[in-house]
């Protein structure tokens, strides 16, 4: 028979009446491998689990910053081992759940500019734009902050970017580049505008509307765009091709982690987005190729 102990409390315990939810915090080491303003994506040996709530804790110079984070994904990447153990290796992407402009403020090498109020997708590329002529920098990269595009590309951007004006990432120019499948709406406007412009900029494109981008800011002093909305790729690449700009493609991947999103200034409807598009389009060429403003109007 097994020996019984006494128990040895320093303290009196009370029962608690019914069913009071509680959480248990524990804590894990890992690799920062980059953040943005709306989450980070961590390296850590300790399985976490989808859905759960956790506080990221970053140290800075300017003092340690604490994000409470919700586990968007969770990925077993590999195996390794340190000294004499074997442990696996997992990758978590992490959503911030508060407010995350106290990482830029922690950071002497970043800027954010902010809109009171949502202006448009457009409208926040023209302002980034001018911001990058007004900062006298020399290259400007574009990247989505939805996760849809990796920042572990942006080195491949900057190093296209030496031989070109304009470096386009593709999401259909490498089918051997792993993707989740486009929303079947997107991919077909991307298709058929996608084959507009080629027609009628000469450039052998293949994505129309991929945001992830890398521009010479030279070239961006020479651009004159107004489109706040969704239409403003379209000014940049008529544009570039009365300028005459160079441009290289470069594969990304096809990733869309929120698929049923809306679009703003409603622009739901497909047929009200392709008509939205083709007003912007025939109204970029008529001002800057009116020799190709036929090509438009035949493939209406």
């Amino acid at each position: 028979m097994q020996k019984e102990y006494p128990v040895k409390r320093r303290f009196p315990r009370f029962t608690v009446l019914g069913r009071v939810a509680g959480k248990i915090i524990a804590s894990h080491e890992a690799t920062l491998l980059n953040v943005s303003l709306g989450g980070a994506l961590i390296e850590h040996p300790s399985m976490v689990r989808p859905g759960s709530v956790s506080q990221l804790l970053i140290p800075t110079a300017k003092g340690d910053i604490q994000i409470d984070c919700r586990v968007a994904r969770s990925t077993l990447v590999r195996q390794e081992r340190r000294g004499n153990e074997a442990m696996v290796i997992y990758q978590t992407g992490l959503e911030f759940r508060n407010p995350s402009p106290e990482i830029l403020a922690a950071r002497d090498d970043v800027r954010s500019v902010r809109h009171a109020t949502n202006l448009g997708y457009g409208q926040s590329l023209i302002t980034g734009f001018a911001h990058a002529i007004d900062g006298g920098y020399a290259v400007a990269v574009t990247i989505d902050c939805d996760e849809q595009h990796e920042p572990a590309r942006i080195p491949a951007f900057l190093s296209a970017i030496r031989s070109a004006d304009i470096v386009s990432g593709s999401r259909y120019v490498d089918p051997t580049v792993p993707g989740d499948p486009a929303p079947p709406d997107r991919m077909q406007l991307n298709q058929e505008f996608t084959e507009r412009l080629r027609a009628i900029t000469g450039y052998p494109i293949t994505d129309a509307w991929c945001g992830f981008k890398a521009y010479q800011v030279p070239a961006l002093r020479r651009f004159h765009l107004t489109e706040p909305s969704y239409g403003l790729p379209l000014q940049v690449w008529v544009q570039a091709a009365y300028h005459r700009f160079s441009v290289i493609e470069l594969p990304v991947a096809r990733i869309y982690k929120n698929p049923a999103r809306r679009f703003w200034g409603g622009l739901d409807d497909m047929e009200t987005r392709r008509a939205y598009y083709l007003r912007v389009l025939e109204a970029e060429v008529a001002r800057w190729l009116p020799e190709k403003l036929e090509i438009v109007r035949v493939r209406r």
